[in-house]
């Protein structure tokens, strides 16, 4: 049975020795901080860091008893939203909101589902996220109004939301043994940008805002790349060595680089920076 890019990403963080570093990493917009969650399963929790450039050093946010997923930073504010669960990774999911200047942290939803992949729009009054139960569907949430509407209601599961600009999501969609990144234009059309090849997954998009151009991680026979779409030009940024596969990838503003995972099948994950243009990599966080 396949599994999608990230479902093997989290396998292999929970279920062995806390040796993740970090998964789904999203970067701030002044580029200067990375947020990622990573788990714990001697203390049977998942937490969000965040990693500064500057200092090099990582610290734990506070979110109380919440286990923790899937950070994204306000474009404008000093907080961050994020999937919760009181109950830890078989309760149900909420979207919460944490105020990194107070440490408030804010429940907005409140459902008996699985809510997590939150994404704030370029201009801040929406927050996109996936709601899984039998499917996996994109909502979109007023932040003034708290009012919830759905974007997609498919027999498909739709996973890792992104906002391309203020009108146009993105993301991936699974049917089955297919997958593709497709582009949504809000209440309008959707466009599929890219298809896996023959037993393989494309997935986890990421779109650098101001010129449009998109990464997205690729899973095949041959390996596992992390690919860059600028138009009709198509290049790899990165491929994975053998038994590593590429994860969650975010653009660092004001750079011309990509923050993203790699996860290897001994249940190690590492978070990596690349120049798309030239392909040089380093990770991002030194291994202890």
């Amino acid at each position: 049975m396949r599994v999608s890019i990230i479902a093997a990403l989290v396998t292999a963080a929970v279920s062995g020795a806390a040796s993740a570093q970090g998964a789904h990493p999203q970067v701030s917009p002044d580029g200067e901080r990375v947020a990622y969650f990573s788990f714990d399963m001697s203390a049977r929790s998942a937490s969000i860091h965040v990693y500064s450039f500057a200092s090099g050093e990582t610290e734990t946010l506070d979110t109380g008893t919440l286990w923790s997923v899937n950070p994204t930073w306000h474009p404008s504010e000093n907080r961050i939203a994020f999937g919760g669960a009181v109950g830890g990774m078989s309760d149900a999911w909420n979207v919460y909101e944490m105020n990194l200047d107070t440490g408030e942290v804010t429940q907005l939803t409140d459902t008996a589902q699985r809510e997590a992949h939150t994404h704030y729009s370029p201009d801040g009054t929406r927050l996109a996220f996936v709601r899984m139960g039998p499917t996996a569907d994109v909502f979109i949430l007023d932040l003034a109004s708290r009012e919830v509407t759905a974007v997609t209601s498919t027999e498909g599961r739709e996973f890792h939301v992104k906002w391309a600009d203020n009108d146009t999501l993105v993301y991936d969609l699974s049917e089955g043994e297919r997958s593709w990144i497709v582009a949504h234009d809000i209440g309008g059309a959707i466009h599929r940008i890219e298809g896996a090849v023959e037993d393989g997954r494309v997935g986890l998009p990421a779109v650098q805002q101001g010129t449009g151009a998109l990464a997205f991680a690729i899973r095949g026979p041959a390996g596992s790349e992390l690919v860059v779409l600028r138009g009709d030009a198509r290049t790899v940024a990165y491929a994975a060595e053998t038994r590593w596969n590429v994860g969650g990838s975010y653009w660092r503003p004001g750079r011309e680089e990509i923050v993203f995972t790699i996860a290897s099948e001994d249940r190690v994950s590492r978070l990596m920076v690349v120049n798309p243009e030239t392909g040089e990599a380093r990770p991002l966080i030194a291994e202890d």
